[in-house]
């Protein structure tokens, strides 16, 4: 197993976020573009729904390009 998810399984934490880090380390969340690539029938429209931009939603935006995430990080 990659040395990320040894170090998440260790980590002190409630299993939520374990589980959480889990999805994100293993491209698991869904995010428009993975249920895209999964033919969910979501639309053409796959913009940002937090920051509005034309921006795919993936989890790279979600967690560090978006204005929205940015402004909660902030916090």
């Amino acid at each position: 197993a990659p040395v990320a998810f040894e170090w998440l399984w260790k980590a002190k934490c409630i299993p939520r976020i374990k589980v959480f880090g889990w999805f994100l380390l293993s491209d698991r969340l869904n995010t428009r573009n993975m249920l895209k690539r999964r033919h969910y029938n979501i639309g053409d429209n796959l913009d940002c729904l937090l920051c509005g931009q034309p921006v795919e939603e993936t989890v790279e935006h979600l967690f560090f390009h978006c204005d929205f995430s940015k402004a909660c990080w902030d916090t």
